[in-house]
């Protein structure tokens, strides 16, 4: 009997490798006898993308997609083209892959969201509106419009821009970009209060944002030396939440006004209860600014003796984390996902 070669490869060995090394070889192998083999090929070209040879398993997948492909081994092929893309951040270069792959499930919702994702990305609005429509979420498409109004607003076409802002209110009344951007056109036209009617409406109906919205009101306060106003939304904030950052913006406020006790005893409560360390450097610099090093010293002992890295917004949806806030998510796309300030 005639032994079986051990140079010949089968797709048996391939799913009992070992390692992602020896898959590797293997596959290699497995294509070079059968190159008629889609499934083999795409599943080496994912490898190397795992492996960071996206180039090389960019151009195994763009190879792969030939006429005559039946409906499924087209989709996988298609799929693997835009995981490829998407690893390098060329999102609008797999726009064209996107479109044939929703031609193919026109009904499949995740791969409309993708595309809105990069028309949103790429600031194509009125392409993203389109596709929003189609997935008939109202809410997530009141954001887009109010993301299209403030690109509007920034090039200098006020009244588009608020065209768009209403029709994101009707859409939804509470909507937090809608909003939030409204009020910056209202200051912008220097109607203050009304600006400030919005943005305390966000600290009102959406608590988990109100820190959007903080800064804004104290420019607003301030240009009117309305202090008090602005210590006593903080104040109702730390009454309804443990919010971090109202702690710490109170605090800084009443250093401003002079009020240096009430601004070390803030910090003081805050720290007490969460023991978090954007606190503790603040009041660590508030005893270096009094001349107080030893008890700036203690503060920062009682900390973990970490560096601090800043902030950081977290995706409740796919653990995507970013150092600046973003209503959209920039890895999934998905809308008002991004989760409060955390310290790393």
């Amino acid at each position: 009997m005639k032994r079986k070669s051990r140079d010949r490869i089968t797709y048996a060995d391939i799913l009992l490798a070992r390692n992602r090394k020896e898959e590797e070889a293997h596959l290699r192998k497995y294509v070079a006898s059968d190159p008629t083999d889609i499934p083999a090929y795409v599943r080496l070209g994912d490898i190397l993308r795992r492996k960071g040879m996206i180039e090389e398993a960019l151009r195994i997948h763009r190879s792969l997609l030939k006429p005559r492909l039946d409906s499924e081994t087209k989709k996988r092929v298609l799929q693997a083209v835009i995981d490829d893309l998407f690893a390098v951040g060329k999102f609008k270069e797999s726009l064209p892959y996107l479109k044939e792959m929703i031609i193919l499930s026109p009904k499949d919702s995740y791969y409309l969201n993708m595309l809105a994702g990069i028309y949103e990305q790429s600031e194509m609005w009125k392409d993203a509106i389109a596709i929003r429509k189609k997935l008939d979420d109202r809410k997530t498409l009141a954001c887009v419009y109010a993301s299209y109004g403030r690109s509007l607003f920034k090039k200098g076409f006020m009244r588009e821009a608020i065209q768009n802002l209403n029709i994101a209110l009707r859409m939804d009344v509470a909507s937090v970009p809608t909003l939030l951007y409204m009020g910056d056109i209202k200051y912008s036209n220097g109607d203050i209060d009304g600006a400030v009617e919005l943005w305390r409406r966000i600290i009102q109906n959406a608590s988990q944002f109100t820190f959007l919205t903080f800064g804004r009101l104290e420019n607003a306060y301030f240009e009117k030396k309305r202090y008090q106003d602005m210590i006593e939304i903080y104040e109702s904030c730390l009454e309804t939440s443990g919010n971090i950052e109202a702690h710490r913006r109170l605090a800084d406020l009443y250093y401003k006004i002079g009020e240096k006790e009430k601004a070390i005893d803030t910090l003081l409560k805050a720290f007490e209860t969460s023991r978090d360390e954007r606190i503790a450097y603040q009041l660590a610099e508030l005893y270096k600014k009094e001349g107080d090093y030893k008890r700036a010293v203690e503060v920062m002992e009682d900390t973990l003796r970490k560096v601090i890295s800043g902030d950081v917004y977290r995706c409740s949806k796919c653990g995507s984390e970013f150092k600046e806030f973003h209503f959209r998510c920039e890895s999934c796309f998905g809308w008002m996902l991004l989760q409060g300030k955390m310290g790393r």
